[in-house]
């Protein structure tokens, strides 16, 4: 299975951050790049510092406390790119000392990187679709330079990535699977059998974890009420969101929000 096949949410882009600046501490929630193009940073992750240069880039994995503190003499610009649902190669997740480890950055990292960037404020389906391909390959990228490349598998069927597609454009409107099997342009039975081959679940279990996925990050991001954030994700009411959350995360939506707030105090 192609480990970037299912991802959630995608970003990338840039920063500068003055001398002496920092960020954090913050709980890592997805698979992030972390590369810098001008000046440095110390990097610590649960209490272990990494040092990342100029040209140099580190991955940065779900579940960890981070606190970066930027170079003293010197602006930092850096730049990064972000997936959810993505997981790293086996090989890699087997070897620790890879996963630590800063590699020396690739020209093209920041040339799609820029790229990506220039597609942010389109928020139409081709855009969008267009903008995760770019991060994508910019994790495709660091694989590749890191030894562990991504093999190459053919990509699943137009009907399948349109279904897909819709579900991610629509997942805070009312659809159901017939909506989705017509933007397929395949019947609903269909559609389940092509879900369950390429994404190892139902359409509607994808819908609902891709509504609770942007759900918890509108917890941590927003100051949103938890019932508006359900609304606007697309539960008809709070409880429902509620049971999701606490399947995910094991906690209320409340403590998770809490609880993410209180590490990044």
């Amino acid at each position: 299975m192609n480990i970037l096949n299912h991802i959630e949410h995608f970003r990338a882009d840039d920063c500068v951050y003055n001398k002496h600046g920092t960020l954090g501490p913050r709980i890592q929630t997805g698979l992030e790049l972390f590369y810098i193009y001008r000046g440095s940073a110390r990097v610590e992750i649960d209490g272990v510092e990494r040092r990342v240069g100029a040209g140099r880039v580190t991955l940065l994995t779900p579940g960890h406390v981070e606190w970066f503190r930027f170079s003293e003499r010197e602006p930092t610009h850096h730049g990064y790119g972000v997936i959810g649902g993505g997981s790293v190669p086996e090989r890699m997740a087997s070897e620790p000392e890879a996963l630590g480890r800063v590699y020396s950055m690739t020209p093209r990292i920041r040339e799609v990187t820029e790229w990506a960037k220039t597609l942010e404020r389109d928020e139409t389906p081709s855009g969008r679709a267009l903008q995760c391909e770019l991060v994508r390959v910019l994790f495709m990228e660091f694989f590749r330079i890191a030894g562990y490349p991504e093999r190459p598998e053919p990509l699943p069927p137009e009907p399948f990535r349109r279904a897909r597609s819709f579900v991610d454009d629509h997942y805070a409107e009312e659809i159901d699977l017939e909506r989705i099997a017509a933007a397929a342009g395949v019947t609903p039975a269909h559609t389940i059998r092509l879900f369950r081959r390429f994404q190892h679940e139902t359409p509607i279990r994808y819908l609902w974890r891709v509504r609770t996925s942007h759900g918890a990050r509108m917890l941590v991001e927003t100051g949103l009420s938890i019932a508006e954030i359900a609304y606007r994700c697309g539960f008809r009411a709070p409880y429902h969101f509620a049971r999701l959350i606490r399947k995910r995360t094991g906690v209320t939506p409340r403590e998770y929000r809490a609880r993410q707030w209180r590490i990044a105090e």
